[in-house]
């Protein structure tokens, strides 16, 4: 079966919206061995989202690069890709650029990353963050019961309005993984998000067999196609 032995899947810039990730999470949840996806500015929404992160929790994949960056996500899909990367310790690189998580989103996000001894890479720009989202992040990793990211090599906040005090308690506890903020407005006041928000309602690899190609866009419909007769035809086991 093709689809059970992909690895790297890579659907950036295609834009098929919550609705089309029905399709891509019937994909999905037959990739026991993905070890890449790239979802950037495909405009999942939170919806979307929440069924993708439950299929790769259920396939339980190797996964160890995860781009989630522009798909309109705010603190609910934030949650679901939480929950995910709870499960999943295999990610090295993880980005969540240009969305709207802000800092419940970001807190709920590094919590789940907090002590993994696998990611290298972890990408914030652009969440509408703020300084609680900040603080939180340094609370997470390097305070009082914190847990550190041991394998870290670069942690990304640009564009995020922290104080300068908050850059400076960043810089303090990354250090030079944390990489410079040359668009960080720091009069943005984004302070309220997760005081505010925390008040609402929201309970929610290593196979290189040369079989195992990379999935782009041509081949999309063909996938889906395919996962989708295998449904019909209660094949896919």
């Amino acid at each position: 079966d093709n689809v059970r032995n992909i690895q790297h899947l890579d659907f950036a810039d295609m834009t098929f919206g919550a609705e089309g990730c029905k399709d891509l999470a019937l994909v999905l949840s037959k990739m026991s061995k993905l070890v890449y996806l790239d979802l950037k500015d495909s405009l999942c929404e939170d919806e979307g989202m929440k069924l993708v992160c439950h299929s790769l929790w259920s396939a339980d994949p190797p996964l160890q690069e995860f781009n989630v960056s522009g798909n309109d996500l705010s603190k609910s899909g934030a949650r679901a890709v939480a929950v995910f990367l709870e499960e999943n310790r295999s990610i090295k690189t993880f980005s969540s650029c240009e969305n709207e998580i802000t800092s419940i989103g970001v807190k709920l996000i590094i919590d789940a990353l907090a002590g993994s001894t696998a990611i290298e890479e972890a990408r914030f720009d652009d969440n509408k963050i703020g300084d609680i989202g900040g603080n939180a992040i340094i609370e997470a990793c390097y305070g009082p019961g914190g847990k550190k990211m041991p394998a870290l090599k670069r942690i990304c906040l640009d564009h995020n309005g922290f104080s300068d005090d908050c850059v400076d308690g960043l810089l303090e506890a990354f250090g030079e993984k944390l990489v410079p903020m040359e668009e960080n407005d720091n009069e943005a006041d984004f302070d309220d998000a997760l005081s505010v928000e925390e008040s609402g309602d929201d309970s929610e690899a290593e196979d290189n067999d040369d079989d195992v190609g990379h999935v782009d866009d041509a081949d999309v419909d063909a996938l889906i196609a395919q996962v989708r007769g295998a449904t019909l035809d209660h094949d896919l086991l």
